[in-house]
């Protein structure tokens, strides 16, 4: 299963509600019917005043008192990024045509890969529509020692967040943990495979902020703050050296931000850092000349890289983590699973200095210009 969506191959279509821009989707991945309870129970939930539309990748359970404010349908047959992509075609199209809506939570089958979902809402012809997209991947406790397979591996890959599901001990109460994202410690504390993208692994994946516990805890504030936390674009997630949080502000171009550490951070090396929503695209061969030029540096220790071109996401690598082993510094260009931004961090050699100035005016001229 692809996980990128061409253009001109994009599983929505119809043209986008009025309020284009304003509506944020969540879309979330197993589960089973314990996450069909808990989009019912969220939207019990919800901010008051607000209008929310729940997709169901399963037929509708029959309705009790009808919610003016609750939009609920259902597409069926499969995956919506391959089997029942036409299903869910229509059914986003008749949604978004009824908007705008505060927000819409997306319940697609096991076996979907989110991220080639999450591509195809931001290219086809309702991306208008869309303010913000985000990723949720349950998982039961009990797998976590197995291998991943290939669509696990996927969701895992994009998430914003992993909520790992297992019944409380006895005598424990049922309040489930918060586990702050930030790589390492989430491998090490809930066990995940080898190859699932934490720690160290997490180049060009998304890093996941972690909660364990019942699905039935889970509530939709706290599921917030969790979601909130992790997309915070002053958060290193690399680089980080255990220095300070960094200082972030506006790019002139409106498109992004530009990250420093505070000064005077001891990091062990001058740290910077560019973020840009996932609605902004780079020239793909611009950008991975640019990095691979910018890394060759001999202030340069090292560069990582999340990046969205027109046709695919890709992770760009050179230089070893702090703290890394050997072996660790060849550059790499591949695939990435991530969809939740696009983001360069360089960390440079004690002693020496980043040129900020230059290294962003590279960035920005590999920007693929807004239609």
């Amino acid at each position: 299963m692809s996980l990128a969506i061409r253009p001109g191959a994009a599983l929505l279509a119809g043209p986008p509600a009025a309020g284009a821009g304003v509506t944020p989707i969540t879309l979330l991945v197993g589960g089973g019917a314990d996450l069909g309870r808990a989009l019912t129970r969220w939207a019990a939930q919800r901010p008051a005043g607000e209008r929310w539309a729940l997709v169901r990748s399963s037929p509708l359970e029959p309705a009790g008192a009808a919610d003016p404010d609750l939009e609920e349908v259902s597409f069926a047959g499969g995956c919506a990024c391959c089997v029942a992509a036409a299903a869910f075609s229509l059914v986003m199209a008749r949604l978004l045509r009824k908007g705008p809506w505060h927000r819409v939570l997306i319940e697609l089958s096991p076996a979907a890969d989110p991220g080639a979902v999450a591509d195809a809402l931001r290219s086809g012809p309702v991306g208008p529509a869309l303010s913000a997209l985000e990723i949720v991947c349950v998982v039961e406790a009990a797998g976590l020692g197995q291998p991943a397979g290939a669509a696990m591996a996927g969701a895992l890959g994009a998430a914003d967040l992993v909520i790992v599901t297992d019944a409380p001990a006895a005598g424990e109460g049922a309040a489930g943990t918060d586990v702050p994202a930030g790589g390492a410690g989430n491998a090490d504390v809930f066990e995940f495979p080898a190859d699932f993208p934490g720690g160290r692994r997490g180049e060009g994946l998304a890093d996941p902020a972690c909660w364990r516990g019942p699905l039935a805890a889970l509530e939709w504030a706290r599921l917030r703050r969790l979601i909130e936390g992790v997309r915070d674009h002053v958060r290193w997630r690399w680089l980080s050296g255990g220095a300070a949080a960094p200082i972030g502000q506006p790019l002139e171009s409106g498109r992004g931000w530009a990250l420093n550490d505070p000064p005077g951070t001891p990091s062990g090396g001058e740290r910077a850092g560019w973020v840009w929503p996932a609605s902004v695209v780079f020239q793909r061969r611009a950008i991975e000349a640019a990095l691979a030029a910018f890394a060759g540096q001999l202030p340069v220790a090292a560069v990582r890289a999340v990046i969205r071109s027109s046709r695919d996401w890709h992770a760009f690598s050179a230089g070893p983590l702090p703290g890394a082993g050997p072996n660790t510094d060849a550059v790499s260009w591949q695939a990435a699973r991530s969809r939740r931004e696009s983001r360069i961090e360089c960390l440079a050699h004690p002693g020496h200095r980043l040129d900020r100035a230059a290294a962003q005016a590279l960035w920005l001229a590999c920007l693929q210009s807004p239609d």
